[in-house]
């Protein structure tokens, strides 16, 4: 997560203009973003993060929901952000299959795209 931090404080006035459409006061500047686990971002914050993850480069997976919403997961070193909507949550990437099995009980994706994303999460941590 402290590479997520770092680099949106490094960049936070592009980040900003970038997300100024949800930010709507580009001048503003963040004294910190810190970043935990189990937390909903939303809004401004969820902005920064997706782009900066964008702009990092980080591996990620494309999901469709079951309502055709597409959610994404961006892998950064022990942590996974889940990105839908405008929001963003983080979770331990150990805790990600238990996740995904919650997401398919709750009708979110079907069993497929669970077996894809945890697919793809071993292929990472083989490679």
């Amino acid at each position: 997560m402290e590479v997520v931090e770092r680099y949106i404080m490094e960049n936070i006035d592009e980040l900003m203009k970038e997300c100024a459409h949800v930010c709507r006061e580009v001048g503003t500047v963040y004294v910190a973003i810190l970043l935990n686990e189990d937390v909903v971002y939303e809004g401004c914050e969820s902005c920064l993060i997706t782009t900066a993850l964008d702009h990092l480069g980080m591996p990620s997976i494309t999901l469709r929901t079951l309502n055709g919403e597409l959610m994404e997961f961006t892998l950064v070193n022990d942590y996974v952000f889940e990105s839908i909507g405008s929001s963003v949550t983080i979770y331990r990437r150990d805790s990600l299959t238990e996740h995904l099995r919650d997401l398919v009980d709750f009708g979110v994706i079907d069993e497929e795209s669970m077996r894809n994303a945890i697919d793809w999460l071993n292929n990472l941590s083989r490679g």
